[in-house]
């Protein structure tokens, strides 16, 4: 983020890729200039942001960038999102995993991982006597992570959660994308498909592109088996859950 030559080689990985791909569809190929960047400072982001762009757009004047807010593209941070104004061929990408007890129920790379007790959406996360039995484990890491996301979730929440990048967007005139979200299927299946009616339907609302995230995998839109087996067939409810709703919104304009 601070070292000259280390974002000269990372401006020069970008000359190299345009050098072989410039002559690609500018409405079949974009170029994400880094996905989920986590500087110290956001500024040290914005200014790696303003180079890249330079660099690119010397080459290809009109090639799609797209390009995401500090700390994981969290809605949280777009306001302090520059990006170089009056170019309208930028995309904005956010990413979205929230209420991550609920996304991320037992992951073991979070410290939600020794929570395996019951989870609920939408409403509260947790019953009153689950938070108990939870706050007498002695995990303070867990207990933490589960009350950052305390009280009602829902649609509304969503939409609160994600009002930064929308504001940002709208303020930039330009096109918002929410390139990462998604549930395990470690939650109960009602609660996991109304998580997915609930966030496309925010999504749809406000005009946000998307992309769940993933296509085979944990989050996949495939049915899943545990961690032996991870491919199955096409889980057509999933499926439905994403597609509903937009097929709802594109009906009612």
């Amino acid at each position: 983020w601070t070292n000259p030559k280390a974002q000269e080689n990372f401006l020069r990985l970008w000359r190299d890729l345009s050098a072989v791909l410039h002559d690609q569809p500018v409405n079949a190929v974009a170029y994400e200039i880094m996905n989920e960047p986590v500087a110290d400072d956001a500024e040290d982001w914005n200014k790696l942001v303003a180079a890249s762009v330079v660099a690119i757009r010397s080459l290809e004047p009109n090639r799609v960038l797209i390009i995401g807010s500090n700390r994981w593209q969290g809605p949280e941070t777009f306001p302090l999102l520059k990006v170089p104004v009056g170019d309208k061929n930028i995309v904005l990408s956010t990413h979205y995993y929230g209420p991550l007890p609920l996304t991320h129920h037992k992951a073991d790379w979070t410290p939600l991982k020794n929570y395996t007790g019951p989870i609920h959406y939408p409403g509260n996360l947790l019953h009153p006597d689950e938070i108990e039995k939870l706050n007498n484990s002695g995990d303070v890491e867990m207990i933490k992570a589960v009350k950052d996301h305390a009280g009602e979730w829902n649609a509304q929440r969503f939409q609160q959660q994600l009002a930064p990048a929308i504001t940002r967007a709208r303020e930039l005139g330009l096109q918002l994308y929410c390139g990462e979200f998604g549930c395990l299927p470690t939650v109960p299946r009602a609660d996991r498909l109304a998580y997915y009616h609930d966030l496309i339907s925010v999504l749809e609302r406000n005009g946000m592109a998307w992309a769940n995230w993933e296509y085979k995998g944990d989050f996949g839109l495939f049915e899943w088996y545990g961690t032996r087996y991870l491919t199955g067939a096409p889980d057509d409810e999933l499926i439905d859950a994403l597609l509903s709703r937009r097929t709802a919104a594109m009906e009612s304009k």
